[in-house]
Formats: C-alpha cells, sequence, structure tokens
C-alpha cells in the first residue's frame, strides 16, 4: 500500500481561508509510474515474481479515466476484495544484469464535484448489496472494535439521520486529529488515530471511515494522489480521502485531512464535507492494506521507482498523420497512427506514407529498433558492434543498428530456449546486402529472441516443422503479431510492405501491454 505520508505536511498544515478557493471545473492529469527491477544475481533466476498494484478505473463521480495501461503485458491479472487490479510477472529465467521496466500510465480527467442540489439532513444511507462490504470491519478500519464504537455512539448521540451523524464525525475528526509524519503516528490506521488523536492522511480518512461504519453508514477510503502546485508547477502527493454513500446521492467526496484555523481555534472545513471544491483529488484504488501491499518481488532487486505527472498544458497531445495514401488501408491506419506518434516510423512526406512500397532490410532494423527502445529491451551498452561488409557506418540508420545490435548481444545462443535467432547474421546470412527488401519470414525471425516461447505449432500449410523460420513464425503467430492469408498460407518468402510492417509491430507493442478495463 502506498505510504501517504510522503511530501503531504504542506497540504495537510495548510490554513485555509474560503476567500482563497479557486472554482475550476475540471482538469487533466497524466500520472506515470516506471519501475525498474533488476535481477542482480550471478546466475539466472530459477523461480522469482514481481507484483504491482495497477488500482482500478473510473472509481469516483468526479474522475474519469481514459486509460489506464501497464507495459509489458503481465503473466497475471488478479483482483482483491475490493476490486483492485494487481499485476503479476514470472521472473524465472531472468539473466544476470538483465532489467524488467514496468511502466503505468494513467490519463484521466478530474472535476470539481458539488451536488446539484444541497443535501438534506435527512439524508440516510441504505446498505445495499454492492455496498454492504463498506459497513465491515478491515485492516486498519476497525469499525467493530469497542473503542471506536462507544466513540461513534459518543459523537452521534441524539442524532437520527446519516447525513447529520455522518457530518458530527466529519467534525470530530476535522477537527480533533493533529497531523504528524513521524513513524510512531503515521500509517496505522483509525484505531491508533483514536487512542492517540495524531496521524497523516491514512489516520484522517480510516478513523472518519470506521466511525461511520460503526453507525452502519457506508463509507470507503479512497487512495490516490492530491496535486498541489508549488511554485506554479503541480506536483504529486500520495493521498487518502473518505467518501459515505447517501441514498438519492450516491457516493460523495469527504476530505478530512484540511486543516481550517480561525484566530488560532480550530473550525471544521465544510467545504470539503460531500464535495471538493478543487480539481485536484486524483483517484487510483480503493484502500485495502493487504500482505499484498502495492508493491512486491522475489529474488530480483527494485533499482529505481519514478512517478512523473503531466497536468494542463504540459500533457503531450497525439500529433495526427496527414498521410492521404493510408484512406484505403483501413486494417493498418491505427498501426501507423501509433508507430507516427511514437515516431518509429515517417512519411516520405507529410502526406505520401507509402502503405504499399516495400521496406528494406536496414527500414525494418530501424523500425524494429525504435520499437524495442521504446519498449525498454535490455541490451550490452558497451558491446562491440558487428558492421556487415556492405554497411557504411555513416548511414542514417547507425544509432539503430547499434542499438539492435546491442539488444542481440545481451543474448547468448545457451539462452535461447527455442530453435530460434539471436543476431542478424543468423537470419541474413554473413555479408548480406541490406537495402534489399526484407521478407515475411525475416521480419519476424529479427524479432525472435524478443518474443516468447511457445508449444504449440502454427498451422500455416506453407511453413513446414522445422522449416527456415518456422520457430519464428509460430511464436508470433502465437502471440496475434501476426496472421497469415486467406487460403491458409503465410508466404514466409514474400517482401513484406510498409502497412504489413507497421501492423507487425504496432501489435508487438499492444500484445506487450495491458489495459484495464
Amino acid at each position: 500500500m502506498k505510504n501517504f505520508s510522503k511530501g503531504i505536511v504542506v497540504f495537510a498544515l495548510l490554513l485555509v481561508f474560503i476567500s482563497s478557493i479557486s472554482f475550476a471545473t475540471e482538469k487533466e492529469y497524466v500520472v506515470t509510474k516506471t519501475i525498474e527491477y533488476k535481477n542482480e544475481r550471478s546466475a539466472k533466476i530459477k523461480e522469482g515474481f514481481i507484483e504491482i498494484e495497477l488500482g482500478q478505473i473510473n472509481i469516483t463521480r468526479y474522475a474519469k479515466d481514459e486509460y489506464l495501461k501497464v507495459t509489458p503485458k503481465p503473466d497475471e491479472i488478479t483482483r482483491d476484495l475490493y476490486g483492485n487490479i494487481f499485476a503479476k510477472y514470472n521472473v524465472a529465467g531472468m539473466l544476470p544484469n538483465e532489467k524488467m521496466i514496468i511502466k503505468v500510465e494513467r490519463k484521466t480527467t478530474v472535476s470539481t464535484y458539488v451536488t446539484d442540489e444541497p443535501i438534506l439532513a435527512r439524508s440516510n444511507g441504505s446498505i445495499t448489496e454492492e455496498n454492504k462490504i463498506f459497513v465491515k470491519p478491515q485492516t486498519r478500519i476497525e469499525s467493530d472494535n469497542q473503542a471506536i464504537i462507544d466513540k461513534a455512539n459518543e459523537i452521534t448521540a441524539g442524532l437520527t439521520t446519516d447525513y447529520r451523524k455522518a457530518s458530527a464525525i466529519f467534525e470530530y475528526v476535522n477537527t480533533t486529529l493533529s497531523y504528524d509524519t513521524s513513524s510512531q503516528y503515521a500509517n496505522k490506521g483509525a484505531l491508533a488515530a483514536l487512542n492517540s488523536s495524531r496521524g497523516v492522511c491514512e489516520e484522517f480518512a480510516s478513523l472518519f471511515v470506521a466511525l461511520c461504519r460503526a453507525e452502519e453508514i457506508p463509507a470507503k477510503v479512497v487512495a490516490g494522489y492530491k496535486v498541489q502546485n508549488m511554485n506554479e508547477e503541480d506536483k504529486l502527493i500520495d493521498h487518502a480521502w473518505a467518501e459515505i454513500y447517501l441514498d438519492d446521492y450516491g457516493w460523495l467526496p469527504v476530505e478530512t485531512t484540511i486543516l481550517y484555523t480561525i484566530n488560532g481555534q480550530r473550525m471544521p472545513y465544510w467545504n470539503t464535507f460531500c464535495s471538493l471544491n478543487e480539481p485536484d483529488h486524483i483517484p487510483t484504488e480503493i484502500y485495502n492494506i493487504s500482505d499484498k501491499g502495492n508493491r512486491q518481488y522475489q529474488n530480483v532487486t527494485e533499482t529505481s521507482f519514478k512517478e512523473t505527472l503531466y497536468s494542463g498544458n504540459n500533457i503531450v497531445k497525439p500529433v495526427q498523420n496527414s498521410f492521404v495514401d493510408i484512406s484505403s488501408y483501413d486494417w493498418a491506419s491505427s498501426s501507423i497512427q501509433t508507430l507516427f506518434e511514437l515516431g518509429i516510423v515517417k512519411g516520405y512526406s507529410d502526406t505520401e506514407y507509402g502503405p504499399a512500397r516495400n521496406i528494406s532490410r536496414i527500414e525494418f532494423i530501424t523500425m524494429l529498433s525504435r520499437t524495442l527502445k521504446y519498449m525498454n529491451q535490455d541490451c550490452v551498452e558497451n558491446a562491440r558492434v558487428y558492421y556487415y561488409p556492405s554497411y557504411s557506418q555513416n548511414h542514417w540508420s547507425k544509432p539503430e543498428y547499434d542499438y539492435l545490435m546491442r539488444c542481440y548481444q545481451f543474448f547468448t545462443p545457451s539462452d535461447i530456449m527455442s530453435a530460434g535467432y539471436n543476431n542478424l547474421s543468423d537470419v541474413f546470412g554473413d555479408g548480406a546486402n541490406l537495402e534489399r527488401a526484407i521478407t515475411r519470414g525475416e521480419a519476424v525471425a529479427l524479432m525472435d529472441v524478443f518474443m516468447k516461447d511457445v508449444n504449440s505449432w502454427n498451422a500455416f500449410s506453407d511453413v513446414p516443422t522445422f522449416s527456415k523460420f518456422a520457430s519464428s513464425i509460430a511464436k508470433a503467430y502465437s502471440a496475434g503479431i501476426i496472421d497469415g492469408y486467406p487460403d491458409g498460407t503465410f508466404k514466409p518468402s514474400n517482401t513484406i510492405t510498409r502497412a504489413e510492417m507497421a501492423c507487425v509491430l504496432g501489435r508487438y507493442i499492444t500484445t506487450n501491454s495491458y489495459s484495464v478495463k
């Protein structure tokens, strides 16, 4: 689970004045999380895993997620009791010094939230089949603890509706707890907060929720980020807040952590009870402390972790291509656009892509290299690069050529499970002409070492078992990277067009990522 104490002090200790509030309606954000793992052992890993939490999408009414995706594609997807999604990777076979870079990206539009009509004080929250889980106790939300039950009864004594009870609980938490990031109090949960009156946003939110649940008011903790503007730049802060359920209104946000002081006296900050007046809360998951945690791994080392926020005008908008000659290539146009956005392919001009043209070996090498670089493929950075006798080191493709050759050199023949290919010379032979048009078989053979091994075999009638490129074609077909012709053939000796090339590489990217739905 997130450590919510990180970087939140400024937010929690702000002295908030109503006159300072601005009422922006919505804002767009892109949050990326990049985590690097490495096998720092001297031998290949026999057994191990990486598991990270992806969260959920569209879990609140004030945030609309356009996408949530993770690269590379996980080996297994699981969900916890609250619907949070976890991506698991098997690292068995990971070579010494091999790295795995996992990138999670979320694009969301966050809005302010105020109900269309004032919430009626007589409102109650019915327990339904869908929300009954949110009146039960859970780890660090100990709503069945007698001390929490007694405090909830004390706070709500004489009140008859859930709205009035929740507002009284909000007032108690918002004005009683002190913000304290010390390890003695931070990230300890509701009962600890009740006993110490101290903690970070987790304690503020979990105590509010526990007290509500003790009164059988459906309530939950939402985890994610608070966006805080510092020196005219938006910054991400790990954060947690609450929501309650009221009939006729549904789930309503409750931000308990903003401290409001007048003349040194703590006062309840009602602007964030059942409303949010700034588009700055990015929800990612339903709070759930479990044995899994937010990230866990076995037999690999986490070498770096980085979170990046893009907001407003800082979000790079996809550049739409203006190729007029792909209008009749519906089956390839989306792949061409994807590769164009990523800078993997270019046109012969602003308006000409040349979808029907053949692609040369060196052109495909270049496009594959750019694709692997985008996918963070490992390479031996200081390896010596072999150059074909016919290849000029002044050629425009040299950076991509070098990168691909170094990627190949990360693997050795003993590391290749199948009878595949792990170098240019394996595919083309020694001294081959790289300006020659590449074939369909050669294209997938160049990708062999970067695809997972499969036990199944393809059924193409013109690709006999153990024939040249057969194992590579089987891998690519099994992964959904290629398909054949309607007559059941693959035609490995046929040249590949630029449109077909875009589909192959586009599918390679797509099949190596996972989008949450």
